[in-house]
């Protein structure tokens, strides 16, 4: 019965002894690592607590890297509800450390202490006394007997993947999207070969494949067996389509038959096998619905429905049937700035729906439940620095845990019916970046080599001298980096506050934008060519700003708005006021060398192009269809500004064509291997810099070991 130090701050207690952050009383979820953080600084409130102090006392017993210290202050802000430019708890000393800054209430005494060091010198106060040891062993014996019994009715129910052992079903490199039958028996997975997908299938503990609807320019989205793992069922997105078609086939092979016309997502069947449930979207008309689909009457009814910025989300995902039925949990996503996740359940009886997981993760792709009703699965990004990992959620408390935990991406989850083993697709990325200078392309130098999902997508761009500025990802921590292409040196330029990415420079090198999520969303951001004088461009609070570009005058940036439905603006870096210059599906904009002209991509009548207006009034100057093989959104004009360039990817090779303003498209570079991820001419055209790299993904299988 230790005596309660607590340390009180605004509405949040830190409690030493039972190791807890509350806020108005209810327990805040926090690592350990980040809770003996808080508990330094609050220790050392109003002191500045030098970086090398917290390391070494928060990781006294293993060697990590500063950016750790960074990453947990950002997380422990984010638990706060901190602001870094405007704190009010934790304050950052440049090159220092940190110095908590509130108000604090230190408390340190116990009702055992009351009543063992201040007894009242009288009989009374003595039998109260022992009357007070009587009743504290009592209910001692009591929480010791109810502990027994909590502990032994957990061991009794083992944790699926508490301990997990995981093996590989393919080892090509191509798995796209993998399920599971209910009774472990058959796995069907998609293989893409060069853009083009098909799908096969595979008896479980065997090796032969059998190949059930032939390759084709398609992208599988959802992948699930019928309830009597008869059928497979599918839906297919063909290249520069916007609407996705579910289709029902053998799983022996055999003519595949159309279900539905207009799907966005997988589904999942209803306990008794009767009904499916799904999602529609119609981005043109803001509503996005969840669907009830009768197997038997081929009817549809309409669920429940979400108003843009809010939908449901399907990026590889399909709602869920609770195993009783009674419940369907659905991927919801924010849009307002910047895309949030969270976790929605609807009663099927009254189609009422609240949060089983707030909008405070990044991204979650799939959700899936275990056999038991207490827990569900989903594939999931907490951070934005993280990859997709696999997290197991409790039901319906919403607590959660991590199953898998690596530098590996992962794409979508099936469960068997007995929860002992789950597949998915496990997806790794290498990058590398070559920059030659009047040499041929394929005499490059490497000057980089990255691992993770995010290499070399996020853009670069050429400083006067020659040098790059770059986005990198430094243990967990996007920023954008300055590289001598001589030397290979580099200098970090942002402070690891969120993710930095997308930097473009003004013509004399003296101005970056960037694009960064530092504040929760992502937002327009200028440093200068030091990394200082941090300012915001924008101050209207609207949909995110991505993919800024700035003109050779530097009197414009042209930028994207939005996720979902993105336009095109242009705002100057002085005054701060946007001007809008497209209203229909617009993104990746890129300015001509002579400033007048904007390139973008467009999706007109389900098809992609590329389109070039006037920066002045947005004035459509001409449209260039392209062919279904261009799915990377890279634009670049070329140097001397009669041309634009782009990436077309055929059979997994990637290369770089070059549409002219006034004839057919050429290919520019020869690759013969991997895939480009962004490419840029220095303004003088003297040097060409391009990320290229694999992407290896295979099936797994994740069974408790």
């Amino acid at each position: 019965m230790e005596n309660k130090h607590l340390y009180k701050f605004e509405d949040f207690v830190l409690d030493l002894n039972e190791q807890t952050l509350t806020q108005n009383e209810k327990i805040i979820s926090i690592t350990p690592k980040v809770f003996l953080l808080l508990k330094v600084l609050v220790e050392n409130h109003g002191k500045i607590v030098e970086k090398e102090d917290l390391m070494k006392q928060v990781w006294e017993d293993s060697f990590v890297e500063d950016s750790n210290l960074t990453y947990s202050i950002r997380q422990l802000r984010k638990i706060l509800g901190d602001d870094f430019n405007q704190p009010k708890f934790i304050e950052t000393i440049p090159r220092r450390g940190y110095r908590f800054i509130a108000d604090i209430t230190e408390s340190s005494n116990s009702f055992i202490e009351t009543i063992i060091d201040n007894p009242q010198k009288t009989d009374t106060n003595k039998s109260r006394r022992n009357l007070y040891y009587i009743a504290i062993s009592s209910l001692m014996v009591l929480l010791f007997v109810f502990f027994v019994f909590q502990i032994n009715a957990y061991l009794d129910e083992k944790l699926p993947f508490e301990k997990i052992k995981l093996s590989s079903v393919t080892s090509n490199g191509q798995a796209f999207l993998s399920t599971i039958s209910s009774d472990g028996k058959f796995i069907a997975y998609a293989k893409d070969e060069g853009g083009k997908q098909s799908l096969w299938i595979r008896q479980s503990g065997e090796s032969n494949d059998v190949e059930v609807v032939k390759s084709a320019s398609q992208e599988f989205w959802g992948l699930s067996f019928s309830p009597d793992n008869s059928h497979i069922y599918y839906t297919a997105w063909e290249n520069n389509k916007s609407d996705a078609i579910l289709y029902q086939t053998p799983i022996l092979g055999g003519v595949s038959r159309k279900i539905l016309e207009t799907i966005d997502s997988g589904l999942s069947f209803s306990p008794d096998g009767n009904s499916f449930v799904f999602i529609q979207n119609y981005p043109s008309g803001g509503k996005s619905f969840l669907q009830i689909y009768d197997v038997q009457t081929s009817a549809i009814k309409q669920f429940a429905v979400r108003t843009h910025p809010e939908t449901f989300d399907t990026d590889f995902s399909s709602p869920a049937f609770s195993p009783d039925g009674k419940t369907i949990v659905a991927v919801g996503a924010s849009n307002t700035m910047g895309e949030k996740h969270s976790l929605l359940e609807f009663e099927v009886a009254s189609g009422n729906f609240k949060e089983l997981l707030s909008k405070d993760w990044v991204f979650i792709e799939q959700v899936v439940w275990e056999k038991s009703g207490k827990r569900l699965l989903i594939v999931a990004r907490k951070n934005v620095n993280q990859p997709t990992q696999i997290w197991q959620i409790d039901y319906p408390s919403g607590n959660y845990r991590k199953i898998s935990n690596d530098l590996n991406e992962y794409r979508g989850i099936s469960v068997t019916a007995d929860s002992n083993k789950l597949i998915t697709v496990k997806t790794e990325q290498v990058t590398r970046l070559w920059i030659n200078k009047g040499e041929s392309f394929e005499k490059a130098k490497q000057i980089s080599n990255e691992t993770g999902m995010n290499s070399g997508r996020e853009g670069f761009a050429f400083l006067p001298d020659g040098n790059l500025i770059a986005r990198f990802g430094d243990n967990g921590q996007d920023d954008i980096w300055q590289i001598n292409t001589l030397t290979f040196a580099k200098k970090r330029l942002t402070n690891s506050e969120g993710e930095n990415i997308q930097p473009t420079v003004s013509a004399d090198g003296k101005t970056i934008i960037f694009s960064s999520n530092r504040e929760g969303f992502y937002r327009l951001w200028k440093i200068d060519e030091e990394g200082r004088n941090l300012q915001k461009v924008t101050n209207i609070e609207n949909e995110p700003e991505l993919y800024p570009h700035i003109s050779p005058l530097g009197n414009w940036i042209v930028y994207q708005q939005g996720w979902r439905k993105p336009t095109l603006w242009k705002v100057s870096p002085d005054n701060n006021q946007p001007h809008q210059l497209t209203k229909t599906m617009s993104l990746r904009p890129v300015i001509s060398p002579d400033g007048k002209l904007v390139a973008y991509y467009y999706l007109d009548r389900e098809i992609w192009g590329i389109a070039l207006i006037s920066i002045e009034n947005g004035e459509v100057i001409n449209k260039f269809p392209l062919p279904k093989t261009v799915t990377s959104r890279t634009l670049r004009w070329t140097p001397d500004g009669k041309s634009v360039a782009y990436v077309d990817t055929q059979n997994g090779i990637s290369n770089v064509w070059v549409q002219p303003l006034n004839s057919v498209a050429t290919k520019l570079t020869n690759y013969d291997a991997e895939k480009i991820f962004h490419f840029e001419w220095s303004k003088d055209g003297n040097a060409f810099a391009v990320s290229r790299g694999t992407i290896s993904s295979d099936a797994v299988i994740i069974e408790n070991d």
